[in-house]
C-alpha cells in the first residue's frame, strides 16, 4: 500500500506573515519583501495576496487593507485571494508583529523543504535515464541541489550606523595587530586586510610557480590554525602530499628518498595541521563547489583550487565564458560563506613577447575575460630567470594586478622561490 505524505507546510505561519503585512504595512512589508517570494507560500491565495502586496509596494502605493482589496478587485483576483472576509480574518490571526522574524523563517524553511522534495523526485527520474552517462547525470543532480530555491540567502540590511560600527571594529582589530584571516604572508596581508570572503587568482605563465604559490599560501594558513583544503584537479593526492612534505621539511625530492627520518618528522608536523586534500575525479565546477560547501559546514574557511582552466561547466557556449562563469561560482561561494578561495590561472604566451620576461597583464589572462571581472584580487607572478637562462636568481615577483578592496595596483612584492624544495619565502624573511 502506497503511503501518500503531505508536503511540508505551515498555514498558520503563512497567515500570520500575510496578516502582519496587512495590519502594519509600513514596518512589516519592507522586511517580508526582502526575505520572502510568492513561491515561498504553500497556499495559492497567500501567493496571490503576497504578489499584490509586492506590486503595490514596487509602485510606492499604500498596502493597507483598503488599497490591497481595491487592487485585488481591479485584477479580478479577489475570489482567488479568499475574499474580503478572509483578508479581515488574516489580520485577526495577528496578536503581535514582534515575532514576525520567527514566522517568516518558518515559511522559508517549509518552502525549502518542499523544493528539496521536488528536486528529489526529479533526481530520481534522472536515475532511470539509460542513455545519458552517469557522470553527466551526477553533475545535473548537483546543479539541481544548488538551484535558487535551495541556496537562496537572506540579504543583510544595515543602517549606516550599524555598517560604520562593523567597519570601525575591523579597523580597530587591524590597528591592534588582530587583522583578518591571513594570506600566509605578512607582506601580502598589509595590502589585503584579511582574506575572508575574498577570491584570489594567482596568474602567471606555465611552469612559473603558480601552484607552488597557492600551496605555500594554503599551507601557511593551515599552520596558522585556519581549517584549509586543497582542491586538486591535476595532481593526484600523493603528489600534493609530496610537495607539502617538501615545504614542511624544506626538503629536496632526493631528500624524500634518502632521509627517511627527516621525512617522518616533517610528516608528523604536517599531520597536526587542519589541512585536507580533495582529489577530484571530475572537473565539474558545480561538483567542486558542492565539495567545498560540505567542508565549509565542517568549519573549513580557506580553499586552494588548482587550477581555474581545468574547471568545466556543462553546456558552456564558449571556453572564455566557461572559465569566467566558473570563477563567478567560486566568488559567490566565498561571499556567501565568508571563505577565502585561492585559485591559479594561466596567462597567454603574449606575455613572453611583450618584452617583460613573462610579466603578466590583465588582458593576457588565458581564455578568460571573466577573470578580471569576478576576481577580488589578482596576483601576477614573474621571475627574471624564467626567460633568461643566464639568470640564476631565485627571485619571484608578485604584483597586484587587481585589488578590489584596497587598490595598490602595480605594487610588487619580492619573494624567494626555492624550486628544489618547493618553498616560497618573503625576501629577507626567516622561514615560516
Amino acid at each position: 500500500m502506497t503511503v501518500v505524505r503531505e508536503l511540508p507546510k505551515n498555514i498558520e505561519a503563512e497567515q500570520v506573515v500575510i496578516g502582519s503585512a496587512i495590519l502594519e504595512p509600513d514596518s512589516v512589508v519592507p522586511e517580508i519583501l526582502q526575505n520572502l517570494k510568492p513561491e515561498h507560500f504553500y497556499q495559492r491565495r497567500h501567493r496571490v495576496i503576497f504578489t499584490a502586496i509586492r506590486e503595490l509596494a514596487s509602485r510606492s502605493k499604500p498596502t493597507d487593507i483598503v488599497s490591497l482589496a481595491n487592487r485585488l478587485e481591479e485584477l479580478d483576483l479577489m475570489e482567488r485571494a479568499g475574499g474580503r472576509m478572509y483578508l479581515n480574518e488574516l489580520m485577526d490571526r495577528v496578536v503581535t508583529t514582534g515575532a514576525l522574524d520567527y514566522y517568516t523563517e518558518i515559511v522559508r524553511e517549509k518552502a525549502v523543504k518542499r523544493a528539496i522534495v521536488d528536486i528529489g523526485s526529479r533526481i530520481s527520474e534522472l536515475g532511470y535515464d539509460e542513455e545519458a552517462e552517469a557522470s553527466a547525470l551526477l553533475d545535473r543532480s548537483l546543479e539541481m541541489l544548488t538551484e535558487p530555491d535551495i541556496v537562496s540567502s537572506r540579504a543583510q540590511i544595515s543602517t549606516i550606523q550599524e555598517a560604520f560600527g562593523s567597519w570601525d571594529e575591523q579597523i580597530r582589530r587591524l590597528r591592534s595587530g588582530e587583522g583578518g584571516m591571513t594570506s600566509g604572508y605578512s607582506d601580502l596581508d598589509q595590502f589585503i586586510r584579511g582574506t575572508e570572503a575574498q577570491t584570489i587568482v594567482i596568474a602567471g605563465m606555465p611552469g612559473l610557480g603558480k601552484s607552488a604559490m597557492g600551496l605555500n599560501m594554503i599551507y601557511r594558513q593551515a599552520k596558522a590554525g585556519i581549517k584549509s583544503a586543497i582542491v586538486s584537479l591535476e595532481m593526484p593526492k600523493e603528489a600534493v602530499v609530496e610537495r607539502l612534505v617538501q615545504i614542511e621539511g624544506r626538503m629536496t625530492s632526493d631528500d624524500l628518498l634518502y632521509k627517511p627520518g627527516q621525512v617522518d618528522r616533517a610528516a608528523k608536523r604536517l599531520l597536526e595541521t587542519p589541512l585536507k586534500i580533495i582529489a577530484m575525479d571530475t572537473s565539474s565546477s558545480v561538483g567542486i563547489i558542492q565539495q567545498m560547501r560540505l567542508l565549509n559546514r565542517q568549519g573549513f574557511k580557506s580553499f586552494f583550487v588548482d587550477y581555474l582552466q581545468l574547471m568545466k561547466l556543462e553546456n558552456a557556449e564558449r571556453r572564455d565564458l566557461e572559465i569566467g562563469e566558473s570563477l563567478r561560482l567560486l566568488l559567490e561561494f566565498s561571499k556567501h560563506f565568508g571563505a577565502c578561495v585561492i585559485t591559479a590561472s594561466q596567462v597567454n604566451r603574449s606575455a613572453m613577447i611583450a618584452g617583460e620576461r613573462g610579466r603578466p597583464r590583465l588582458h593576457q589572462m588565458k581564455e578568460s575575460s571573466g577573470v578580471e571581472a569576478h576576481a577580488d584580487i589578482i596576483l601576477g607572478l614573474w621571475r627574471p630567470s624564467y626567460t633568461d637562462s643566464d639568470e640564476k636568481s631565485n627571485e619571484l615577483a608578485v604584483e597586484f594586478l587587481k585589488n578590489r578592496k584596497l587598490g595598490h595596483v602595480g605594487r610588487t612584492i619580492k619573494f624567494v622561490f626555492d624550486r628544489d624544495r618547493q618553498t616560497i619565502e618573503m625576501e629577507g624573511g626567516a622561514p615560516f
